[in-house]
């Protein structure tokens, strides 16, 4: 790739090594990307919405885009175009350079942000030169390109998608799990899941787990379409260090009772091995509300409802690149007079004895009033019987 000014080519040379070095030493035939994905690079961007990695390989012709916009856009409608420079290792002024785009159906524009509407529907490759007035000769005829779609007519209710993962932050040769679970067609029946990694692979599915083999910050982004062609993309962000603090963390129990301290112990963390580096923060989440941030390895917590928690610690070193580490703890309800979770059952219980002598008092108050009626009616019988013995004969 041709240089385009010092500062430029400063930001991208690193990111270039970066992409070049790694493949290399895992004797991987890979294609790098002088634009989107991972790497530390320009990203070109339609209506806000960035452009993801082309899943290239070795074989790919040298003039496919190197990325893809999974979003579709509607004919007529007019369509922002810029470059994300935000991800570059070093600042750079868009406004020293000139910018030429060809929108892929034979008109140009000219300058960092412009606006182009299409006439036609279609698939269109986009492609972004960079020129240095101070010297026209030091240019990038190709410096950005991605290949975007013009629907006739956009779709109505297109389908929603939705990102989960188990972290941001992941170690050079670690995997990370995404699931689109929460995503779904309005209208048009089933969906498909494509997953853009940002480093040339894709994977299709609900629920993935990606290993990162190239290092540098981006993000992951999901593609759902439903059974019309109806696409929406979400993503989210990812970074990919050299190499991350390792974390870990012990509980003090791994049950208590509701209102009873659990204190958590993040000293066995330690930093990476560059040198000078140290963990300067540790941040808590129990689970029960926000964060806690502390200074310090240790922390005290207390639980106030009953069920199982997974305490998650990020170790966080100079970078600001956290280590994550995870501790399971069990807190009980001691319930009534100490029953915990056995307190209904036996308070249940005691209430079924409760209603039997209830009942057979009843029963026993019943066959008393039974027997005083007896006895009464007996009792006025044997007067009735006196009184007639006692009575003078008629005459």
């Amino acid at each position: 790739m041709r240089t385009f000014g010092v500062k430029l080519l400063a930001s991208l040379l690193l990111a270039g090594i970066l992409l070049l070095l790694v493949p290399l030493l895992r004797h991987e035939p890979v294609r790098p990307a002088r634009a989107c994905g991972l790497s530390s690079t320009a990203t070109m961007t339609a209506n806000g919405q960035p452009a993801l990695a082309y899943p290239l390989t070795p074989d790919s012709p040298p003039t496919t885009p190197v990325g893809l916009f999974g979003q579709q856009y509607a004919l007529q409608g007019p369509i922002a175009f810029t470059e994300d420079l935000s991800r570059l290792p070093t600042p750079v002024d868009p406004n020293t350079y000139r910018w030429t785009w060809d929108f892929g159906d034979g008109t140009l524009g000219h300058g960092f942000q412009v606006t182009h509407t299409y006439a036609k529907a279609g698939t269109y490759d986009v492609r972004l030169q960079l020129v240095d007035p101070r010297d026209p000769t030091n240019s990038d005829p190709n410096f950005d390109s991605a290949a975007l779609t013009v629907l006739a007519q956009s779709y109505a209710q297109p389908p929603i998608a939705h990102i989960t993962s188990d972290g941001i932050y992941v170690q050079l040769g670690s995997s990370l799990t995404y699931d689109a679970n929460g995503s779904y067609a309005q209208v048009g029946g089933k969906v498909s899941y494509t997953w853009n990694f940002g480093d040339s692979t894709i994977d299709q599915g609900m629920r993935v787990t990606h290993t990162f083999s190239i290092p540098g910050q981006g993000f992951v982004a999901l593609i759902v379409q439903d059974a019309r062609g109806a696409r929406t993309v979400a993503t989210t962000p990812v970074f990919v260090a050299l190499e991350l603090p390792t974390a870990r963390v012990t509980a003090s129990a791994t049950s208590a009772n509701i209102g009873q301290s659990l204190t958590f112990d993040a000293s066995g963390s330690t930093p990476t091995h560059a040198t000078g580096d140290a963990l300067l923060s540790y941040r808590w989440t129990f689970g029960t509300g926000s964060p806690i941030t502390t200074t310090t390895p240790t922390i005290t917590h207390t639980f106030t409802k009953a069920g199982d928690y997974t305490v998650k610690l990020e170790a966080i070193n100079k970078d600001h690149l956290p280590g994550t580490a995870l501790v399971t703890v069990y807190i009980g309800d001691p319930g009534f007079l100490g029953l915990g979770s056995h307190a209904a059952v036996i308070l249940g219980g005691f209430g079924g004895i409760f209603a039997l002598l209830a009942l057979a008092m009843v029963v026993n108050l019943l066959r008393e009033r039974r027997l005083a009626q007896q006895r009464l009616a007996l009792a006025a019988q044997r007067r009735a019987e006196r009184a007639r013995r006692v009575a003078p004969p008629s005459v």
